[in-house]
């Protein structure tokens, strides 16, 4: 096994890669979604290249899922995230770096952008 940075919560990655058989889609096409060469989305795959948050919203927006499935292996309101009481989120959000809640606002915006588009928009 090649060395690396493994998740530690391998999960991610095993749901990212049933929800990707489940489609049907292989690696080179999800790799050319999210604009990374296919050895660099194999690596994201197996657990051994971190997926930023923009990322993972990507891949929830290709794998028409998401991230909470992505992340949990199931949706949000089944595990009781942040659904009836935001103020958890709010919360935690305040306590990045400005960065971060930038990258966080700009996946936020590309999953709000991408929803737009597949209700005709």
């Amino acid at each position: 096994m090649a060395k690396g940075i493994l998740y530690e919560q391998s999960e991610i990655r095993e749901n990212i890669l049933k929800r990707r058989k489940e489609l049907g889609l292989t690696q080179a096409y999800i790799a050319e979604c999210l604009g990374v060469a296919r050895s660099t989305y194999t690596l994201m795959e197996r657990g051994y290249r971190k997926i930023t948050v923009e990322e993972l919203v990507k891949l929830a927006a290709i794998l028409d899922t998401s991230t909470d499935y992505l992340l949990y292996g199931e949706l949000a309101s089944d595990i009781g995230l942040f659904v009836d009481d935001p103020e958890p989120f709010y919360g935690e959000f305040s306590k990045l770096s400005e960065e971060d809640q930038a990258e966080i606002m700009n996946a936020i915006r590309y999953k709000l952008e991408k929803k737009g588009n597949k209700n005709g928009k």
